[in-house]
């Protein structure tokens, strides 16, 4: 063997190592935790837009029970949904904790902030994501159709849970195709 063949062996060598140490990397993204009927559940951080107090909701007739009404935030007007019902919980009193959590969805097209009501938000995780198991086949709580995963805590399993989901469907897209209308026409008045 010459000293060339043993210097590529142990570049090959250190390089399979480096590519090794490169697949165990943690890869660490936030949560933010929240509280909703009495529930905690996670969202990834980076879906959220913001977090704003619970207040001057207006009621839309002919909506689903669900969509509280909408609200203006920022100058546009968004739809607040009632996570609660929407996941097929029991609606939760409003409280000074209460708040909307801010969420920019693409729907046809348009980039719509749609709102829903938290009981409160709990704590922001920092967690590698193969710490995330994925959902049960039933039960937990929650749909499970609207689960992304399960978090472990010291406190127990978090429904990680799919937006996508839950805001998949005509009913939504009904809704917030109203909701741009409404921005369109209110951003044309002087």
């Amino acid at each position: 063997m010459t000293d060339n063949q043993t210097v590529d062996f142990f570049a090959q060598d250190d390089a399979a190592q480096q590519g090794s140490d490169d697949a165990v990397q943690p890869r660490i993204s936030q949560y933010l935790a929240f509280s909703v009927s009495g529930r905690e559940l996670a969202i990834g951080l980076a879906q959220v837009s913001e977090i704003v107090p619970y207040e001057r909701v207006s009621s839309v007739p002919g909506t689903p029970s669900y969509l509280r009404g909408v609200t203006e935030i920022r100058g546009r007007w968004t739809p607040v949904i009632d996570l609660a019902l929407k996941l097929g919980l029991p609606e939760a009193p409003i409280t000074k904790r209460s708040c909307i959590l801010v969420l920019e969805l693409h729907i046809q097209g348009e980039s719509l902030p749609v709102g829903m009501v938290l009981d409160g938000v709990a704590t922001l995780l920092d967690l590698d994501i193969s710490q995330i198991s994925p959902p049960p086949r039933f039960g937990g709580g929650v749909e499970v159709r609207y689960m992304q995963g399960l978090i472990a805590t010291e406190r127990g399993s978090l429904p990680l849970i799919d937006f996508a989901q839950v805001f998949a469907g005509a009913e939504l897209e009904h809704i917030a195709a109203r909701a741009i209308t409404a921005n369109n026409q209110a951003s044309l008045t002087p």
